[in-house]
């Protein structure tokens, strides 16, 4: 909220580097960076209470010595992630609709981060995706999908208003919800 509002005050987040994994520090400082426009700074911390490392599964704290030298490497690792990418390496161009990482096609942006997570993906134009999931659906059934967006909100908006309009007309997918809750729409009845 300050962020938006002001425009020379910067912002410093203490986050500890005894247990949190790196990559999702650099995310979250990475994000906040972004959104505060370069004024985010981190205070590093090292956790020294016993309930932290209790919360971890272990019996009592990291010595302190161990805890700096961690830290340290913590810091070192973190730098390179956070330098890891091209300062281009990412294309976001609302206005011509050029979403996505520098020569990467969509299809490939879609295959890669379905290998990811390891999940098949389902790739194509929206007759070409509905042509897939419907077969998915013949072949072994089911309840739905799961939709990985590769850009948000706008991969749902694609979905919603291209692709599910496709499943409607062919009787794949419901026009309108029996009930108010996911299990009314799974027909599963009382727990």
């Amino acid at each position: 909220m300050m962020a938006a509002v002001t425009k020379r005050i910067g912002f410093a987040v203490t986050l500890s580097a005894t247990y949190y994994p790196p990559y999702l520090a650099v995310r979250k400082l990475s994000t906040l960076d972004h959104l505060t426009r370069g004024r985010i700074g981190w205070n590093i911390v090292t956790s020294f209470y016993v309930g932290e490392a209790e919360n971890m599964g272990l019996d009592e704290i990291i010595p302190p010595d161990l805890r700096y030298e961690r830290a340290e490497e913590y810091r070192e690792v973190c730098h390179k992630l956070g330098n890891s990418w091209e300062p281009d390496a990412v294309i976001a161009d609302k206005r011509s609709g050029d979403l996505g990482r520098e020569k990467l096609t969509l299809r490939e942006v879609g295959k890669i981060y379905g290998a990811a997570i390891g999940c098949p993906q389902i790739v194509g134009t929206p007759e070409q995706i509905a042509d897939q999931m419907e077969s998915i659906l013949e072949e072994t059934g089911g309840d739905g999908f799961n939709i990985t967006p590769t850009t948000m909100p706008d991969s749902f908006n694609e979905f919603v208003d291209h692709v599910v309009p496709i499943l409607q007309k062919r009787g794949v997918h419901r026009k309108e919800y029996s009930g108010t809750t996911l299990r009314d729409h799974l027909n599963q009845g009382s727990c």
